[in-house]
Order: C-alpha cells, then sequence, then structure tokens
C-alpha cells in the first residue's frame, strides 16, 4: 500500500494523472454539454446500425454528470453553433472538419483574441466561447481538434494531408490548439490521437469522415483524458 501511494506521488508530481475508467469513474456534479459537427450529432442519431454508441455515450461510462445535452449540428460550421448553446457546466466543442469542407479562411489567434469580425475560423471560435461564457460564465471548457478525414464524395480531398482550395485540415487544428493554449483549455487532440492515413478507413463508416465503433473509442479515450485534466 505504501508503495502504491508513493507512485502516485511521483506520478502526481510529474503532472501525470491517473485516467477515469469504468470501474472508477470521474464524478463531475452539473451538465455537460457537447458542441460540435455530425460526429457529434451522431451519437443521438445512430447511422442505420452502421455504429452503436458515440463517442459522448463512451465518455460518459467514465465519466459520470447530473445530465447530458447534445448539441451538435449535422454539417454545423462553428458560425452557427452559438445559436445552439443550451446552459451547461461543462462543454466540449468539436469544430473544424465542416469548416474544411467549406473553405472557411482559418484566421489568425489574433483574430480570437482581438474579436475580429472577418469571418474566420479563429474569429468565430471566439464568438462561440463568449457565448458560453454569457450563457454560464462558470462553465469549464474542453477544445477538441477535428479528426482527420478525406473523400465524402467530393466534399473533402481525396487524403487528410491534401489542401482543399488551399487550405489543410491541420490549420484548422493548429487553430484550436493555439486557442486552448491562449484560454489555457484542455485539448482533446483527435487530429493526432484517433486515426492516421492509413487508419481511417477502417475507423469510420464511410470514406472518411464519421466513425465508427473503434474509431468513437479512440475519441472518447481522449476527452475523457481532457475531462481528468479541468
Amino acid at each position: 500500500m505504501k508503495m502504491k501511494l508513493l507512485l502516485s506521488a511521483l506520478l502526481l508530481a510529474a503532472g501525470c494523472h491517473t485516467v477515469p475508467t469504468p470501474e472508477k469513474p470521474l464524478v463531475l456534479k452539473g451538465t455537460w454539454c457537447s458542441l460540435g459537427t455530425s460526429i457529434t450529432w451522431y451519437n443521438n442519431n445512430v447511422a442505420k446500425g452502421r455504429f452503436t454508441r458515440g463517442y459522448q455515450d463512451r465518455v460518459m461510462d467514465c465519466v459520470k454528470f447530473d445530465k447530458f445535452v447534445n448539441a451538435g449540428i449535422n454539417g454545423g460550421v462553428v458560425r452557427q453553433q452559438p445559436g445552439h448553446v443550451p446552459f451547461a457546466d461543462y462543454y466540449t466543442i468539436e469544430h473544424g472538419v465542416n469548416d474544411w469542407g467549406h473553405s472557411t479562411p482559418v484566421g489568425k489567434l489574433s483574430d480570437y483574441v482581438e474579436n475580429a469580425t472577418n469571418g474566420t475560423f479563429s474569429a468565430n471560435y471566439r464568438v462561440l466561447v463568449d457565448k458560453i461564457r454569457a450563457v454560464n460564465p462558470k462553465a469549464k471548457i474542453i477544445l477538441a481538434t477535428p479528426r482527420k478525414s478525406y473523400g465524402f464524395g467530393s466534399y473533402l480531398p481525396a487524403h487528410s494531408y491534401d489542401a482543399k482550395n488551399g487550405i489543410y485540415l491541420q490549420q484548422y487544428a493548429n487553430a484550436v490548439r493555439a486557442i486552448a493554449a491562449y484560454e489555457k483549455f484542455p485539448v482533446a487532440d483527435f487530429f493526432d490521437k484517433c486515426g492516421e492515413e492509413d487508419e481511417l478507413a477502417s475507423l469510420s463508416i464511410d470514406k472518411a469522415l464519421h466513425p465508427n465503433d473503434p474509431g468513437y473509442q479512440r475519441m472518447a479515450d481522449e476527452v475523457v483524458k481532457a475531462f481528468a485534466d479541468l
């Protein structure tokens, strides 16, 4: 027992955290609201049996809340999300892939910091965060980088590393990371941790935008880690 306590103390001192599990869930008082694209929306709208549960239900195996609200928008971009922000105590934001599909200019961190009105992804992200804070100034926020994706007909390029109209998906991921660093928000890094180019087809119900069960589980694992870092 003393050895286990010493090990736990050393891990905490090193900045390591125990990841919640179904056996030892993290219990958080209040409501969690998930904001995002169809990848988020699908949690309560299972795609004809092609997967069984979205990432949110899987997160709630390990993190317990009083209530959960899914405010994902099917086909949504970050500009549309502020109109769909119910009250919650915890918010996760999953956006970027549809902005890539619609070629929304990424912008710069200064667009976010200075509350620019130029319509870039970064500027629109500031509007969303401000809306969350207006709804609940005490809310805790987790950002998610967009999951690597490609195809889906002609909507996205043929590879996740290709440009669409001169814009790369990684630029949106980098913008989310920069905003999170500025705000000191935890990040669920879907872009780096939830599938490489050669895995995406096997982690998706289509080529290759929406996750299947293994794809959603990878996403859930990253969100659980982020909640543990709040």
